[in-house]
């Protein structure tokens, strides 16, 4: 059984989104949402990429007496989204801590005149750091899977259409009466699943999780399995890095190895 779409749907950037709901268009933006009828629409306007749509204007005329549209538009405004600030500053944060940290590692090579080590311990260094910081970007988003089917809010996600993506855009209610959107792989709908359990969190609505097989056992399989090779890596750099810099000679062909090109006679 296949599912199709009802009425016809322009994705915008993001989750923006307008589309037909039965005699009203529905406008999503990322903080606010806007439900025109069609009455209150005098025309609507392809300009490249973007979509403009032009309300009615009150006339005084008795024969041909026209309604304010903006007067017949439904809007809601979103507060703002605290945890998309959120993570745009762990974003930030984790960019940061990357630089200095292989900075770190790198500068005491050079400041003993080992500079070129830095290739053999830069590599483990990046690797390390990057893993750690897709760790910490990616470590709230893994608890939710956990939290919110026991603490969360938990409603019917319905089949409503596949976005320009190509996801499946099931839609729920929450408590203050906002339909929102909760995106799923297409393979869904192909199989015929016109709704199933999602959990939201009662602060933030537009935290949603599906309530049974959410993937959460092998997303922290996947969070501990890359922190476990991130500090395997940070160990092996910094390790590598303190003993060549702080003067940990080794012994080669009879004599102390002492850098690049530097011998000193075994006594």
């Amino acid at each position: 059984m296949s599912i199709t779409a009802t009425a016809p749907v322009l994705n915008g950037r993001g989750d923006s989104l307008l589309r037909l709901d039965g005699d009203e268009l529905y406008v999503n933006l990322p903080l606010e949402d806007h439900r025109i009828p069609l009455e209150a629409i005098a025309s609507v306007r392809a300009e490249g990429r973007s979509v403009s749509i032009v309300l009615t204007a009150a006339t005084g005329t008795e024969r041909d007496r026209t309604a304010d549209g903006a007067a017949l538009v439904t809007s809601r405004r979103y507060p703002v989204d605290v945890e998309r600030i959120k993570h745009r500053r762990r974003l930030i944060g984790a960019a940061v801590g990357i630089v200095v940290v292989n900075v770190a590692l790198a500068l005491p090579l050079f400041l003993t005149g080992h500079g070129w080590f830095v290739l053999l311990f830069g590599i483990p260094g990046i690797i390390g750091t990057l893993l750690a910081a897709r760790v910490y970007l990616l470590l709230p988003d893994a608890l939710r899977l956990w939290r919110l089917p026991k603490h969360g809010i938990t409603v019917d996600a319905v089949y409503s259409h596949i976005d320009g993506k190509g996801r499946a855009v099931y839609t729920y209610v929450d408590v203050d009466g906002t339909e929102r959107m909760f995106m799923a792989g297409i393979l869904l709908p192909r199989m015929g699943v016109e709704h199933f359990a999602v959990s939201y969190d009662a602060r933030n609505p537009r935290h949603v999780v599906r309530t049974v097989d959410n993937g959460r056992g092998s997303a922290a399989f996947g969070l501990v399995l890359a922190s476990a090779f991130a500090f395997v890596c940070l160990v092996a750099a910094t390790g590598g890095s303190l003993a060549i810099a702080f003067g940990q000679e080794t012994r080669c062909r009879g004599r102390l190895w002492t850098g690049p090109g530097r011998y000193a006679p075994l006594r």
